[in-house]
């Protein structure tokens, strides 16, 4: 691998180094294998925080998407969100507290906006039939 001239501003200034490789060459890097080490130890350090954070993420996922309970007496509905009326008509299904199925948040805002008192979201996804 060939580098170049380091320092001094003319000709003939300044150290050549001509080769990392080459035992010869003057060389003011730190050598080959300790940088080498450094890099990988950093590429591993990231393989694995990344692969921590890939299964956080994919546990949290799972787990709104599979409609499951959300503890201590439901979620409260971030209604700031919304320009209330007016809601998407996106189908996106909670399961309020007074076991109404919404189409999606927003339709739950609407209806605690219209006088529903205490309505969260007790789950994610569709209403489970009672049995």
């Amino acid at each position: 691998m060939i580098i170049g001239t380091y320092g001094g501003g003319g000709m003939g200034r300044g150290v050549n180094i001509k080769s990392l490789d080459d035992p010869r060459s003057p060389s003011l890097l730190v050598s080959k294998p300790v940088v080498k080490t450094h890099l990988h130890g950093i590429a591993r350090m990231k393989a694995a925080t990344c692969l921590v954070l890939s299964i956080a993420l994919f546990l949290c996922f799972t787990t709104l998407v599979s409609g499951s309970p959300i503890p201590e007496g439901g979620e409260m509905p971030d209604c700031r969100q919304y320009h209330l009326p007016a809601c998407p008509r996106n189908l996106d299904p909670v399961c309020g507290t007074d076991g109404v199925e919404y189409a999606n948040e927003c339709s739950l805002c609407l209806a605690v906006m219209r006088g529903k008192q205490n309505v969260r979201i007790a789950s994610r996804g569709p209403c489970k039939p009672w049995v």
